[in-house]
């Protein structure tokens, strides 16, 4: 595929001055959440300290879309603290929302929450300015496992840091941010709630509107297909134990996986126009995902009972896992194909971002997407 992206010496590439968040009422979060899940039993578990059998295992995962072999389920339980930044539309902002609408923003595998405001690279890459300046809330947060908290505080990265609890996880969350009062530290209660997830996110998302149709209003998924190249996008990426490939993961047990290529981390998730710049910042700052994350998306079935609500399938025309060449028909054919099957009784609509890859939200077409994103929304909750 030929490379498209912009240099960091075209002026059509040139990164907005501004960064963080620093034009609207944002601060941080947490929440403690009690949850219980049934996670999956491995049939032959790899070695946890043995760095080739973990990297094995988790290839052969990533081969094969069933998953391994399992033995059953493990039902775990614990209160988990997950961390957020909310943010909120401006009293002054011409857009009302009645009642107020919270969007849900829940990060793909190797990111956190931070991918949401654009890291350093301004508000043309900063989902919460795109959604407050249409008066939505937002509320981005770390999954179980990602963020700085991780490197202090590592569940088992094979048993506990799976789909399954992951899910539960957000379902309880959503219960908080609906009820308010001591449940949540968000300052006011939300009867409307979107979901909007990236990747796994999305993954995860389509998970809990089949088990939990209520828990939502409308959901967004970006960077997800039931047609997934998988198994190249491993190759290329060349994931080994986290603690091998950055001293900041040093301390997290070898389960936790990163990518160990830069150049196989930028064919991935950046194709299409993009700033050159943005790519290696990327891979220095990537998060983990763990072999528990991959291994168990078995859980994740089409969502038969989520009926009659707004759905958009998002994924840019160049992303490589969902869109590849190397599968049969176009984009827009797979998004719709994936839309109906995994949401065939809700209304589920495509928008496929021209000239952008996997990390949609960082191409110079970000603002593209969160204009489509939003009207998208505006047009069902506004």
């Amino acid at each position: 595929m030929e490379r498209q992206h912009q240099r960091s010496d075209d002026p059509v590439a040139t990164l907005p001055s501004t960064s963080g968040l620093q034009w609207s009422p944002c601060y941080p979060v947490t929440f403690h959440v009690r949850a219980s899940a049934s996670n999956v039993i491995f049939k032959h578990p790899p070695d946890p300290y043995n760095p080739e059998d973990i990297t094995a295992f988790a290839a052969a995962c990533s081969a094969n879309a069933t998953g391994p072999l399992l033995n059953g389920t493990t039902l775990i339980t614990g209160t988990f603290r997950v961390k957020g930044t909310y943010c909120r539309p401006a009293s002054s902002s011409r857009h009302h929302h009645y009642p107020p609408t919270l969007q849900l923003l829940v990060h793909g595998g190797s990111y956190n929450r931070d991918i949401w405001s654009g890291h350093p690279f301004g508000d043309d890459y900063n989902w919460h300015a795109s959604a407050i300046a249409r008066g939505y809330h937002t509320l981005a947060i770390d999954r179980l496992a990602h963020g700085g908290d991780t490197y202090r505080r590592y569940p088992d990265p094979i048993t506990v840091v799976q789909g399954p609890l992951q899910m539960e996880i957000i379902h309880q969350l959503i219960r908080a941010v609906r009820l308010g009062g001591r449940r949540s530290p968000l300052p006011r209660a939300f009867r409307r709630v979107v979901y909007v997830g990236h990747s796994y996110g999305a993954m995860l998302g389509t998970a809990l509107v089949g088990k939990y149709p209520e828990d939502v209003d409308g959901l967004v998924v970006m960077g997800f297909g039931v047609f997934v190249n998988m198994a190249r996008t491993w190759e290329m990426m060349r994931f080994m134990p986290a603690a091998l490939v950055d001293t900041r993961f040093k301390r997290l047990p070898l389960g936790y996986l990163a990518g160990s290529s830069r150049r196989g981390r930028e064919e991935v998730f950046y194709t299409g126009f993009y700033d050159d710049r943005i790519p290696g910042w990327d891979y220095r700052h990537q998060d983990t995902v763990t072999v528990g994350e991959i291994c168990s998306v078995g859980f994740v079935e089409p969502a038969e009972g989520f009926r009659g609500k707004p759905v958009l399938a998002v994924t840019g025309a160049s992303d490589v896992i969902f869109c590849s060449g190397e599968l049969p028909g176009t984009c827009e054919e797979k998004m719709e194909a994936t839309g109906l099957l995994m949401f065939p009784n809700a209304k589920p609509e495509v928008f496929i971002p021209r000239n952008t890859g996997h990390g949609l939200t960082l191409h110079l077409t970000a603002a593209q997407t969160f204009y489509g994103v939003q009207n998208f929304l505006d047009g069902h909750f506004a």
